[in-house]
């Protein structure tokens, strides 16, 4: 399949579907594109926007008709996608775990797995996914 602009083909597994998914995080300028009130360091632009809370990257990929990562699908990501860039050893990613609450579950590029405060962090970036269409029939 092809994948859409900036987008790389994650491939299926048994019992898990093949997906599309961004080559790295969010860049501070895509993020701007959308929230026009977005500020960031000259020479910034193409560096992981950081500090979004967890429901404004929910909305960002909304808006953009695509969704965040669940855990499993940025673990097959991380293994199986030619070309996945992670934000970073020093840099969390929002995954979408289905949890509610005033922490929300965060992924790095060593597999270690935690929770950061929903209001976002400077540490913390995300990326997006798209469903693979259906083939017509």
């Amino acid at each position: 399949p092809v994948a859409p602009a900036v987008m790389i083909h994650v491939p299926g597994a048994p019992g898990r579907p093949a997906f599309f998914v961004d080559r790295g995080p969010v860049t501070n300028r895509a993020y701007a594109e959308v929230v026009r009130s977005h500020r960031y360091p000259k020479g910034q632009g193409e560096q992981p926007v950081v500090g979004i809370p967890f429901d404004y990257a929910v909305e960002y990929a909304r808006a953009r008709g695509k969704r965040l990562l669940g855990p499993a699908e940025w673990t097959a990501a991380l293994e199986l996608a030619v070309g996945f860039q992670p934000a970073g050893m020093k840099t969390w990613e929002w995954i979408d775990d289905g949890s509610d609450g005033a922490e929300r579950a965060v992924r790095k590029v060593n597999g270690g797995v935690g929770r950061r405060p929903a209001r976002g962090r400077s540490d913390t970036s995300f990326r997006l996914a798209l469903d693979r269409a259906a083939p017509p029939p």
